[in-house]
């Protein structure tokens, strides 16, 4: 802003210079366009201000950033945002600072891992066109929350490639954030109940390497979105689908309001599927009877009887 200023006097400077080389008239109109310069833009900036709002939508690598009007991208020379990202899982931040260019821009996640987000913009900064003035408002808005990676729909499953590298890559020692009901010996369903854990793809790795043909139960509590609990049980289904992936898997499950049904078809290569999983925040527990809650009713057995000849 200083060096606007400066450039600004040094204009009136050169004009001055015409009074003396050249002509007063000439001198006197440059003079008014130079006066009527700064108010122009001073004005265009107060009606850009008043008319200046963010909105934030979530998308696959991050947010966006959304203006409903573009009005103030033309009458500002810039407009800058400061804000942090929170990982609330791992409880790390990061400082973002971004220039906005246009009505919608992608606001890249940091690479603090997986799992829930919460973004909060402290200020947001405005320029003039001539850079003349600026305005630094704060941002009292509520703290915007994501999660991260966003769980996508899943419509077809495959094992292979996700035992195979597991067992490449298994270390490390168990949670303690887990239930494992042990296993008798001729019992026709392996129970396994998770808490929410993000050891859940050792633990489901290393318990498929034992019995590849049990039947797997998961009891799953999702107190979220009934949308993003149906991609949840379709890729916890794909998990537990190891033979005849032509034939089609039935999932099953009951919610407040009713029982629900999905269904899967066909072998799909099933690369990075567990970060989807594993991408939703630390679950409170919940209650069989919650209203809140979305969990695999006991019915989910079912669809596993055929594979395990039950």
């Amino acid at each position: 802003m200083i060096r606007s200023w400066l450039a600004y006097l040094l204009l009136l400077l050169l004009d001055a210079l015409t009074w003396i080389s050249i002509d007063g008239y000439l001198y006197y109109l440059l003079l008014r366009v130079l006066l009527m310069l700064p108010l122009l833009s001073l004005f265009l900036f107060i009606a850009g201000n008043r008319f200046l709002k963010l909105q934030l939508k979530t998308s696959k690598k991050g947010c966006v950033i959304h203006m409903p009007t573009s009005l103030p991208l033309l009458v500002c020379s810039g407009i800058r945002i400061q804000g942090s990202w929170k990982n609330c899982f791992y409880e790390s931040s990061e400082t973002i600072s971004l220039e906005v260019k246009h009505r919608e821009q992608k606001l890249q996640i940091p690479k603090l891992g997986s799992g829930k987000y919460e973004l909060q913009l402290n200020s947001i900064q405005t320029r003039d066109l001539l850079g003349l003035f600026r305005k630094t408002q704060s941002w009292d808005k509520e703290v915007t929350t994501f999660c991260f990676p966003q769980p996508c729909t899943v419509t077809q499953v495959q094992y292979t490639n996700l035992l195979q590298e597991a067992r490449q890559s298994l270390t490390g020692v168990f949670s303690s954030d887990y239930e494992l009901k042990e296993h008798h010996e001729g019992e026709p369903v392996r129970r396994i109940h998770y808490k929410a854990s993000y050891r859940l793809q050792k633990t489901m790795v290393r318990e498929f390497q034992k019995e590849e043909s049990a039947v797997v139960l998961l009891h799953l509590c999702f107190p979220q979105e009934q949308k993003i609990c149906e991609c949840l049980l379709a890729i916890a289904c794909g998990i537990c689908r190891k033979a005849s992936p032509q034939d089609l898997v039935r999932i099953r499950w009951r919610t407040a309001g009713g029982r629900q049904t999905a269904e899967l078809q066909g072998p799909q290569d099933m690369e990075g599927f567990l970060r989807k999983l594993l991408s939703m925040p630390r679950f409170c527990e919940v209650s069989r009877d919650s209203q809140d809650a979305l969990y695999l009713d006991e019915a989910f057995a079912a669809l596993f009887e055929q594979e395990a000849g039950i």
